[in-house]
């Protein structure tokens, strides 16, 4: 046996010489791989996107039919609510004394009642009601988020509310990435302030948001200019279908806002997103396609604030847009969802943001 295993010897290594690979041939495929994955990544990334994006799309789908089904149930779409120094009072309905706003009034028909009812049958303006108030907008829901952009988590704000015990800076609550349609002009908040309003020519004075439950049910004190709001998501409102003159298929019903990407997780630093979600009339919860160019809101003098995509560093309150690259999304009154381009004609994003301008709009272009 021991004359052979020189021979054999050779043989396993001459066998393990064949097999080997050179540096230059390793290098090679070590090349070609990473083209490969050069070219898939993109793809891959593409596809992410795209999952995001439908189920973005999904949500608002969810928000928007359960507005629908509330409208259905009671025959008027949910008050926007009176400011932002209010949210949600189970025991005020969903019409004009609900001091809450839209994502709040929902809650009930996105199998998410439990959560709306915290602190029913409390006396409202109560010790008691106001700390039940803060476990409902403390609570984050993902339906309320855009994937693309944040996962639902509690995140910082400002401002606290009336009706509830927080105080003006450094809690957590909710926040959401979806804004309801108030119009194209900029009277959809109850400011802080008074606000002074020019109707053909004739300055008119209107008082701010109410800061009592007595002022907030006061329908001539203090929401005199209800009818100037040219959307569908509008304070102290029961607006019904049928004030949608234009259609529901030509009318927006709620659609992605636009947030600076700076502000994403620091959001009490931004006025579009430093309220709670479940909070009264604010830019955190309603955009529009138009906003005021000074300090007196004349209703025939507002620029046009077409949609655009979240970009770091550009800060902006008013408008729709999206975390998304190439599209952002609407819903109309009739319940579709439309993925929109950026390049949308400003004019044709206002007409379908004013509910009753009767003027023609083509959703070809969309």
């Amino acid at each position: 046996m021991c004359f052979c295993l020189p021979w054999c010897a050779r043989g396993r290594r001459a066998t393990w010489a064949r097999r080997g690979f050179t540096l230059a041939e390793l290098l090679v495929v070590v090349a070609i791989i990473a083209v490969l994955a050069s070219l898939l990544l993109p793809a891959v990334q593409a596809a992410r996107e795209a999952s995001r994006r439908t189920v973005c799309q999904n949500h608002m789908k969810q928000l928007g039919d359960g507005i629908l089904l509330l409208e259905s149930s009671k025959r008027y779409l949910p008050s926007g609510g009176w400011g932002i120094f209010w949210v949600g009072d189970a025991d005020r309905g969903a019409g004009y004394n609900q001091p809450g706003g839209w994502w709040y009034s929902v809650l009930p028909y996105i199998d998410q009642g439990p959560l709306h009812d915290i602190g029913a049958g409390l006396a409202s303006g109560s010790a008691a009601k106001n700390q039940a108030s803060n476990a409902i907008i403390e609570t984050p829901l993902p339906v309320l988020h855009c994937p693309t952009r944040r996962i639902a988590k509690a995140r910082i704000s400002r401002n606290g509310c009336i009706n509830c015990n927080e105080p003006e800076s450094g809690f957590f609550d909710a926040k959401t990435d979806y804004a309801g349609n108030g119009g194209d002009n900029c009277l959809v908040d109850s400011t802080v302030n008074n606000v002074t309003v020019v109707i053909n020519g004739v300055s008119t004075l209107l008082p701010g948001q109410p800061l009592s439950f007595a002022q907030g049910d006061s329908v001539a004190t203090y929401w005199q200019y209800i009818p100037l709001n040219t959307g569908v998501c509008l304070p102290h409102s029961q607006l019904e279908m049928a004030q949608i003159r234009d259609g529901a298929s030509n009318t927006y019903l709620l659609g992605e806002k636009y947030l600076d990407p700076d502000n994403y997780e620091t959001s009490n630093s931004d006025s579009g997103d430093n309220e709670n979600a479940y909070t009264g009339m604010n830019w955190d919860t309603v955009r529009t396609a138009g906003q005021q160019s000074n300090t007196v809101a004349i209703l025939a003098n507002y620029e046009l604030t077409p949609p655009k995509p979240d970009t770091p560093g550009f800060y902006d309150d008013w408008r729709f847009g999206s975390a998304h690259p190439a599209t952002f999304s609407m819903m109309l009154c009739d319940g579709s969802v439309r993925a929109i381009s950026y390049s949308i004609d400003p004019e044709l994003h206002r007409r379908l943001c004013n509910r009753a301008d009767l003027l023609q709009v083509d959703l070809s272009q969309l």
